[in-house]
């Protein structure tokens, strides 16, 4: 009985390694031709590209920049409660 499970499993396992090495080995070819598509728009259009890369840096520059004060601004935060709630000195006179 041991030995009749042993051999299923191994058949069960050599067909999953079987499925995915196909899915691999498509998935290697997707990746090369989409990598040449790539090199050869590059090539085609130097411009766009080199746009798309200074705008894709201005953007996340903009977001350093942004969390950058938003944590500025939770450090330098003004009190608790804001100065109309406080009592002044001239209003725990009267």
């Amino acid at each position: 009985m041991n030995h009749f499970a042993h051999s299923e499993a191994t058949k069960m396992a050599k067909g999953v390694e079987a499925t995915l090495k196909v899915k691999l080995d498509d998935m290697e070819l997707t990746v090369s031709k989409q990598e040449a598509e790539l090199k050869q728009y590059v090539i085609l259009h130097p411009t766009t590209f080199t746009w798309l890369i200074v705008v894709r840096q201005t953007s996340t520059l903009c977001l350093i920049n942004l969390m950058y004060a938003a944590n500025a601004a939770l450090f330098t935060a003004s009190p608790l409660y804001p100065k109309s709630t406080r009592m002044s000195s001239s209003s725990s006179r009267a």
